[in-house]
């Protein structure tokens, strides 16, 4: 299992260390949960509960500072699953929506996105979907970027490959 620390500040401003793991089956990432003091009950539905299906990022013609990501989020789960953020390996990323409004589409961040126990969440081009942006150089074709799911309990990391359309 893959670790790393995340520097953080808590609700009053103070600064905070984490151990976040990337998550693969086994004990490791459910010993690591418990010893954060996550009730076992909750661990053990949690520690497994995500995956992230089809991920793919569109590449872009060179000198785009930003694309986006796709894919489906599944809760297997049987509690909610609340996405706090994402991050990536390339630029600054960010949960968004598209939305029709007055005939046109917009988009706008996000702060959280809730995965439904047992359900899914679908990020799709028009939809809900991950926004990578203040990229010095666009993901080209056949690359993968990394991205990394926040919530209370986990962070669910995946490489996502770049592709000109959907698989």
């Amino acid at each position: 299992m893959k670790t790393r620390a995340i520097a953080a500040q808590d609700g009053r401003g103070k600064s905070e260390r984490r151990i976040r793991a990337w998550l693969c089956p086994g004990s490791a990432g459910l010993a690591m949960l418990l010893a954060a003091g996550v009730p076992l009950a909750a661990t053990a539905d949690a520690a497994n509960a995500l995956e992230l299906q089809g991920a793919w990022i569109r590449a872009m013609p060179p000198g785009r500072s930003m694309t986006a990501a796709y894919g489906t989020i599944e809760n297997k789960g049987s509690v909610d699953v609340v996405l706090t953020g994402v991050t990536s390996s390339r630029g600054n990323a960010t949960l968004h929506e598209s939305m029709r409004v007055d005939g046109q589409m917009r988009m706008r961040p996000i702060e959280k996105l809730n995965v439904p126990a047992g359900g899914e969440i679908r990020l799709e081009p028009g939809g809900l979907h991950v926004m990578l942006m203040g990229l010095e150089r666009g993901p080209v074709e056949g690359e993968a970027v990394d991205l990394c799911f926040d919530n209370d309990l986990q962070e669910l990391c995946v490489e996502a490959p770049v592709m000109r359309r959907a698989p």
